[in-house]
C-alpha cells in the first residue's frame, strides 16, 4: 500500500482513482506474494501530488520487497528490502509502525 503526501492510502479496499486515493490506483491485490502490485496515475489530467510518500506492507509473513518509483523527470528510485513485520494483526499498519517499508519524495 502507498500513502500519499495528503495522507490518502491506495490499498486493496481503496484501489480505484478517486479523491480518496489522490487519483492514484492499485492494479491488483497480490494475495499470493508473487507480485508485483503497482500504484500509478494513468489519467492525463491527474498527476501524483508532490511530497513524501510512504510504502507500507500488510503481512505477518517474511517477504522480499522491491519498490520502484519512476519520477516525472525519469529519475528512478529503487529500494529492495527483506522484511519481517512485527505485527499480529494483518490489517494493523501505520506510518510509525513496523509495517513501514520506506518513504520517498515525488517528484
Amino acid at each position: 500500500m502507498v500513502t500519499t503526501p495528503h495522507n490518502k492510502t491506495n490499498y486493496y479496499k481503496n484501489r480505484y482513482p478517486s479523491a480518496s486515493t489522490d487519483e492514484g490506483q492499485l492494479d491488483r491485490d497480490d494475495t499470493v506474494r508473487t507480485g508485483p502490485e503497482n500504484v500509478f496515475w494513468s489519467n492525463s489530467s491527474s498527476v501524483p501530488p508532490t511530497g513524501v510518500y510512504y510504502a507500507l506492507i500488510s503481512s505477518t509473513n517474511p517477504v522480499s520487497v522491491t519498490i520502484k518509483v519512476l519520477r516525472s523527470n525519469n529519475t528512478p528510485f529503487t529500494v529492495t528490502k527483506q522484511f519481517t513485520p512485527a505485527i499480529t494483526n494483518y490489517y494493523q499498519y501505520s506510518l510509525t509502525s513496523s509495517t513501514l517499508l520506506t518513504s520517498f519524495t515525488y517528484p
